[in-house]
């Protein structure tokens, strides 16, 4: 992990990968994932989906279909897939997790204000194909508009008591 976080990406897989083989099954889990995310900042993408397809079968494995543990892999797999452009697969992966949020935290909780939270961000930056400026200017309008609506939920959901924040004066 220090080397991750120093940006060591290289020394990080070669330790892990050394290391993987005498681990529990929850640090399988996470060493699997550290090496998608080295991965990923080496620009290896393939290595990267390999790993992180990797970490998502192990929690399946592992873990059972109401365990938000899953649910924060298929999160950090769906982030992963956006960031390669596979906008359709990582909703799905999204909603897969927010099927097992929902389990125990429907309204209020970190997990579910994460998945909110993500929700916005896939709104804000979503693609928009168009090449007529006055189409473009309202379909991005709308798209940071839901944003702001997914990031309020996202901040209600971490509120304690529903309604605490509003910015309804806040329009793009």
């Amino acid at each position: 992990e220090v080397n991750y976080l120093q940006k060591n990406y290289k020394k990080t897989i070669d330790i892990v990968s050394e290391n993987i083989h005498y681990c529990n099954q929850h640090n399988e889990i996470l060493y699997n994932y550290l090496l998608a995310t080295s991965n990923f900042q080496l620009n290896k993408n393939i290595e990267a989906q390999k790993f992180h397809i990797k970490t998502l079968n192990l929690a399946k494995k592992y873990y059972n279909d109401s365990d938000l543990e899953l649910a924060v892999v298929y999160m950090n797999y769906a982030t992963f897939l956006w960031s390669i452009n596979q906008y359709d697969k990582g909703i799905m992966n999204l909603n897969l997790a927010h099927n097992i949020i929902l389990k125990s935290q429907p309204h209020r909780g970190e997990l579910i204000s994460r998945y909110y939270e993500l929700m916005g961000s896939f709104h804000g930056s979503k693609t928009i194909e168009t090449q007529q400026i006055n189409r473009f200017k309202n379909q991005k309008k709308q798209n940071l508009n839901t944003a702001i609506d997914w990031y309020m939920k996202s901040l209600n959901a971490l509120s304690s008591s529903p309604k605490e924040i509003d910015i309804s004066t806040i329009k793009i």
